[in-house]
């Protein structure tokens, strides 16, 4: 089982870093959770507290979301959303990165599908 760790989200946004899809398509492990990177681990840490106490952060979230999923309950993966973005904003910006790379109709179709999947998950968080 997968668990990415640390996720940068600007750098995700921005294709300095791959995203959650295409690493779990590289190593082919099934996903169960991922964490993004917080500042605020490191000095929960250094207080000898773990960070699952914060309740307000993405990092604790995120753990939390894997112990759940590990005792059996579904729960949906967080979404990568860009900072001081939104949800449309990350769609288009997306898409047009995808597209600069002159991919075929498949592989479009199929980036199509991944965020679709993505505006999906993000709709779940909302909700719950």
């Amino acid at each position: 089982m997968l668990i990415i760790n640390r996720i940068k989200k600007k750098m995700m946004h921005d294709g300095q870093m791959m995203d959650v899809d295409e690493i779990t398509r590289h190593l082919s492990i099934k996903l169960i959770g991922i964490v993004f990177d917080d500042d605020n681990v490191i000095g929960f840490s250094n207080k000898g507290e773990p960070i699952i106490l914060d309740e307000k952060s993405e990092a604790s979230k995120g753990y939390r979301n894997i112990a759940r999923r590990l005792e059996g309950e579904t729960i949906p993966l967080m979404t990568v959303l860009p900072i001081n973005g939104n949800l449309y904003e990350k769609l288009f910006n997306d898409i047009e990165r995808k597209s600069r790379k002159c991919l075929p109709e498949k592989e479009i179709i199929r980036q199509l599908k991944r965020i679709e999947v993505v505006f999906l998950n993000h709709i779940r968080e909302l909700v719950h």
